[in-house]
């Protein structure tokens, strides 16, 4: 049986240990940080009781209690079952509506699937133009959020400026990246991406 763990902790230990060591444990894939689950900055782990018990899993935790104060250690959450101290209760309310609307939408292949066709109708734009430029290389694109820079900045201001007027906000890259920024998270419905998609490429015909 897994032990299911909601951790309420933006500075979880693995993430804490990995940002001060620049490596990454075998457990830190472990972590699911899912846009969509609940609301922003809470992640949602799962531990198998066999991940102690490994050697290299061992290797790892002592590596993290010499590195983490204890509140932010795993091995706290265990036996408090996931409440060392008061959970927001209605942050964990949302991330059960989150969770039993993923399982009746299919679960999560079928979410998989719809974010795949809803980030299609945006990358092939950009696979297929010479006027934007993804900053991610094709193994590593994220589903979620999909940047893209245009040749200038006034441009870049024009594309965000005009794309609001049609109704798509918050399109404007992150102040440390810059460029354009587009959230597809889970709910986010496959025809604003295939608008966004048709934007593109009317604009890239008007102003490449």
């Amino acid at each position: 049986m897994p032990i299911a763990i909601i951790l309420l902790l933006i500075d979880v230990s693995l993430i804490v240990h990995a940002a001060k060591t620049g490596r990454f444990s075998p457990w830190a894939y472990l972590i699911l940080l899912l846009p969509g689950v609940g609301a922003v900055a809470y992640v949602l782990v799962e531990l198998l009781p066999e991940w102690f018990g490994s050697a290299q899993g061992q290797k790892a935790r002592q590596r993290v209690i010499n590195t983490l104060d204890p509140e932010k250690q795993y091995r706290k959450f265990i036996p408090e079952l996931s409440r060392p101290n008061t959970p927001p209760v209605f942050a964990v309310y949302v991330m059960g509506l989150c969770a039993k609307w993923i399982i009746k939408s299919g679960g999560l292949a079928a979410m998989q699937k719809h974010n795949e066709t809803k980030a299609k109708f945006i990358y092939d734009v950009l696979d297929a133009s010479k006027f934007y430029q993804g900053h991610a290389v094709k193994e590593a694109r994220s589903l979620m959020n999909i940047t893209f820079r245009l040749p200038s900045d006034e441009l870049t201001d024009k594309f965000v400026k005009e794309a609001g007027a049609q109704g798509m906000d918050g399109l404007k890259g992150h102040r440390s990246v810059g460029g354009i920024r587009a959230s597809t998270y889970n709910a986010f419905p496959p025809a604003g991406c295939k608008a966004l998609g048709e934007f593109m490429k009317e604009f890239e015909r008007k102003n490449g």
